[in-house]
């Protein structure tokens, strides 16, 4: 006999599909079963028949109740299991990503560095490429005024070159990192928007005051504050009323 020690997953797990165990699912379904009676009557007519469907109501909550404690048990494994893989893996991941991220801040550096030096390259060469433009189309007149077929051929073919060459600079060169080895993702500076609420208020009537996640979010801190002072407040731009339900 010889020791070995067992491969991952040996056991198996719990099962892929946890099923509600059958004596619960009974006991739910003849629950629903008499409720199905109840809602057949369409309506509770006598005080002994309110009773009787609190009773009911008791005995669902009760089954509901014992159906969710095992599910909190059926799923504790895949919880315990989750953490388990996260534990395992996420130190490693999130090392890398914090080294992907210091080495895009040095790629930044650089850049920034190389791109203002495309710029000024840039504007150097466009300034040049107008004043030849300037000084073809000077020529072209010239050339136009003294009447001479071969300078004005000469000229006019000049002009063009100028033109063409303006044209090409039209695109600004941008800055990259191309990959040494061909196989990454060239890095390159992206441009991209930050935002900043300096006046909620205005920002709010002038913009926002119809978006429905703000109005979800506005009916939410109002129903807090409502619950807390029970109804003893008064809120500008807000309706409340009490309402009464069963529970």
């Amino acid at each position: 006999m010889t020791d070995t020690n067992p491969t991952l997953g040996h056991n198996q797990g719990p099962p892929l599909v946890p099923e509600v165990p059958t004596a619960m699912k009974d006991e739910a379904r003849e629950r629903l079963d008499a409720f199905k009676e109840w809602e057949d009557l369409k309506r509770i007519e006598t005080q002994e028949q309110v009773e009787h469907l609190t009773d009911l109501v008791a005995q669902m909550r009760a089954t509901a109740s014992k159906i969710e404690e095992a599910r909190v048990e059926a799923k504790r494994p895949y919880d315990e299991g989750a953490k388990a893989v996260q534990s395992a893996f996420m130190p490693t991941i999130k090392a890398l990503k914090d080294a992907i991220d210091r080495a895009k801040k040095m790629t930044d550096v650089f850049l920034r560095a190389k791109q203002a030096e495309l710029d000024r390259l840039h504007k150097a060469r466009v300034e040049a490429a107008r004043a030849e433009e300037l000084a073809a189309e000077e020529a072209l007149t010239i050339a136009q005024a003294s009447g001479d077929p071969v300078d004005v051929e000469e000229a006019e073919a000049r002009m063009k070159e100028a033109e063409k060459a303006l044209k090409a600079l039209r695109v600004t060169p941008r800055a990259q990192a191309r990959s040494a080895s061909g196989g990454g993702r060239t890095l390159s500076q992206r441009k991209d928007w930050e935002v900043r609420v300096v006046n909620a208020r205005h920002a709010f009537l002038g913009h926002y005051h119809d978006e429905p996640e703000v109005i979800a979010a506005i009916q939410k801190a109002a129903l807090r504050d409502v619950r807390a002072a029970k109804g003893q407040i008064t809120l500008s731009g807000i309706e409340f009323n009490e309402t009464t339900r069963v529970a």
